[in-house]
């Protein structure tokens, strides 16, 4: 009987002893399942916190403007192309698969995050005789090009890896090398292959157009044309820029929407997307010959966040793009930097930025740090700059 017992009371041991096993391995799994799930957000979150607790992290307005864009430009170069921007979160499981490199949003190389840092900051640099920032830029190149026959390394695949050309022109403006126009080059004759047969450039097969995609070849060409005097390049930008301007924005207020369809002409999309009017501003801010009285009075209006008249929060990209904007169309504005620098930390980075879109109607709820606005702000310093 005793033996019994003791028989019993080990097994009922074994048994509480699995439960608090299986019961501890589920904890660490439940655990490690959540670190997995939040991780991707770490980043954002702490630069959220950081802000409300430790406003010192970031700069002022009484801070000198070079102060700020000295530190912005040096921290832009040091980057290396690779980092995850702060703001491309989009929701499970997306975001797990890209952070944990399963998945890369992006989905190319050199896309506009990457390149628009480094094209600020070869604005920046040109315009302030930087050449020690130059040689920088022209290592940084070594890794996009083969050098020996100025070719890029890579395949052009998608319009948003257009901007880098503008990176090309302008270390051939600086360096006066043949081998960057040569590059330029083949980035134009890219562009030219992206044409449907009516002229248009699509920012993607199908019969949507996208906003998007005036701030990815636009600039470009415009600059190839300053450059080359190749007057195919500005017809293309001008043609595709009134194009839209007929189809794709409010007849009043002249303010573009996310998109059209192409073959009904009905708008689709947010009709007030702060990026997506800043893409089309960008390129309108490279073309001298575009100027809407409709459009100027409506930017006028509307504040710098992720939805112009119905969000509260800043965006810095929204703000940066229709900065840029309104420099280029009154030469006798005065620039002032006091919009944009209480939003970059002191280690150069601007912050809140609004996450990239992942498709209509369908909009990151993430702000953070991105390369790209680093390289709008250079640019609204330098090219921009009376």
């Amino acid at each position: 009987m005793k033996k019994n017992f003791l028989t019993q009371n080990r097994i009922s041991k074994a048994i509480v002893h699995n439960k608090m096993r299986i019961l501890l391995s589920l904890l660490a799994f439940s655990l490690l399942f959540n670190i997995i799930i939040l991780l991707p957000y770490s980043s954002a979150i702490f630069h959220k916190v950081q802000k409300k607790l430790f406003p010192s992290s970031y700069f002022t307005t009484e801070t000198p403007d070079m102060e700020v864009l000295d530190k912005v430009c040096e921290a832009t170069i040091e980057l290396d192309g690779k980092e995850k921007q702060e703001c491309e979160a989009r929701g499970v499981p997306y975001d797990q698969f890209s952070y944990y490199g399963i998945r890369n949003n992006a989905g190319h190389k050199n896309g506009i995050f990457v390149s628009y840092g480094l094209i600020g900051a070869s604005y920046y640099a040109a315009f302030r005789n930087d050449s020690t920032s130059m040689n920088k830029l022209k290592k940084k190149a070594q890794e996009f090009i083969a050098a020996d026959k100025g070719v890029l390394t890579y395949d052009i695949e998608f319009i948003d890896q257009i901007p880098i050309g503008l990176l090309y022109l302008n270390l051939y403006k600086w360096f006066k090398d043949p081998v960057y126009l040569k590059i330029a080059k083949q980035v134009y004759n890219r562009v030219k292959e992206f044409r449907e047969p009516n002229g248009i450039i699509m920012y993607r097969k199908g019969e949507r157009q996208y906003i998007d995609v005036f701030g990815m070849y636009v600039p470009f060409l415009m600059e190839y044309f300053c450059v080359t005097k190749d007057s195919l390049a500005y017809k293309i930008a001008d043609y595709n820029m009134e194009v839209y301007r007929s189809r794709g924005v409010d007849k009043e207020t002249g303010i573009p929407f996310h998109g059209y369809n192409i073959r009904t002409g009905l708008p689709i999309g947010s009709a007030n997307w702060g990026r997506g009017i800043g893409w089309y501003l960008l390129g309108a801010a490279f073309c001298p010959q575009f100027n809407d009285e409709r459009l100027n009075k409506s930017l006028s209006l509307l504040e710098y966040t992720q939805f112009p008249g119905s969000s509260e929060r800043f965006d810095s990209s929204t703000a940066l793009m229709f900065e840029i904007y309104k420099q280029s169309k009154d030469k006798n504005r005065k620039l002032s930097l006091d919009f944009i620098k209480p939003h970059v930390l002191v280690n150069g980075f601007v912050d809140d930025c609004s996450g990239d879109t992942y498709d209509l109607n369908d909009y990151s709820h993430l702000f953070g740090q991105t390369s790209l606005c680093n390289g709008l702000l250079l640019m609204l310093a330098s090219k921009f700059r009376n």
